[in-house]
């Protein structure tokens, strides 16, 4: 595992708060001997969850505006509205 890959590893751990870790990965080791350190990390973010929160419901009204400005165009200028693209 390179060491680009071990810091990836190591910062979904530290967001995930270490909860996805089992010994069939191939970090366990790495992780094992360091979780504690790298989980103080976490400290550092301030209330993480509460942000998380925050983005999803901002990128919900984003995502509602969105579809209010198609509805409008498509009012507008009479077309039909092309499919609307939401991950």
């Amino acid at each position: 595992m390179s060491t680009e890959e071990l810091a990836n590893w190591a910062a979904q751990r530290i967001i995930n708060n270490g909860r996805d870790v089992s010994d069939r990965w191939e970090d366990f080791p790495f992780w094992k001997k360091h979780h504690t350190t790298l989980l103080s990390y976490r400290q550092r973010l301030g209330n993480l969850e509460s942000c998380v929160s925050k983005l999803s419901t901002k990128n919900e009204w984003f995502i509602n505006q969105l579809s209010e400005i198609r509805a409008r165009l498509v009012d507008s200028y009479d077309i039909p509205p092309a499919p609307a693209l939401v991950g």
